[in-house]
C-alpha cells in the first residue's frame, strides 16, 4: 500500500473515531433522558417533567419500557466497545505497519474489557452496598474508556515512543 493511501486511511479512521465519541455520547445521553422521563410518569400516565430526549431518538424509543431501555444500553455498550476496539486495532496496525501491534493492542483491549466484566460481576459476591457502588463505578469507567478514542490514541503515541527510545 502506498504511503499516502495508508496515511489517508489512518487520518480518516482517526476522524471517524473522533466523531464516534460524540455519536456514542449522543445515543447514551438520550437513552438516559428517556429513562429519566419514564421514571417521572405517574400511574395515570401524566408526566411530572418535560422529556429532554431528542425528538429523532425519541421516535425510536417511544414504545420501550425502562427495562428495555436498560437492556438497549447494554447492547450499545457491547457494540461501541467492539467498534472502537476493531477501529483502534486497525488504525494502530496500519500506522505502525506490523502485525505485532495489532496483537498487542487487541490483547490489552481485551484485558481491559475482561477486567471491567470481572469487576462488575464481583458485585455479586457481597451484600455491601458501598462495595457494589464502587465496583459498578470502576467497571463503568473502564467500559467508558474502551468506548472512546483514547485507547487508540494512547497506543499510537506510546508504541511510537517505545520504538524511538528502543533505537
Amino acid at each position: 500500500m502506498k504511503k499516502t493511501t495508508r496515511y489517508l486511511i489512518i487520518i480518516t479512521g482517526l476522524i471517524l473515531l473522533f466523531y464516534l465519541d460524540f455519536v456514542r455520547d449522543y445515543v447514551f445521553k438520550n437513552i438516559g433522558f428517556q429513562i429519566y422521563y419514564l421514571n417521572h410518569i405517574s400511574n395515570s400516565g401524566v408526566a411530572s417533567i418535560e422529556n429532554y430526549t431528542d425528538s429523532f431518538i425519541e421516535q425510536f424509543l417511544y414504545d420501550y419500557s425502562i427495562v428495555q431501555l436498560g437492556n438497549l444500553k447494554w447492547l450499545f455498550t457491547g457494540f461501541f466497545i467492539l467498534l472502537f476496539g476493531v477501529l483502534g486495532a486497525l488504525i494502530n496496525s496500519l500506522f505502525h505497519q506490523t502485525k505485532r501491534v495489532f496483537i498487542y493492542f487487541s490483547l490489552l483491549y481485551s484485558l481491559l474489557f475482561l477486567s471491567s466484566i470481572a469487576i462488575y460481576f464481583s458485585m455479586k459476591l457481597t451484600n455491601s452496598y458501598s462495595y457494589q457502588a464502587k465496583a459498578y463505578l470502576m467497571s463503568m469507567e473502564i467500559a467508558h474508556f474502551l468506548q472512546s478514542s483514547l485507547p487508540t490514541l494512547l497506543f499510537l503515541v506510546s508504541f511510537k515512543l517505545y520504538q524511538r527510545n528502543k533505537a
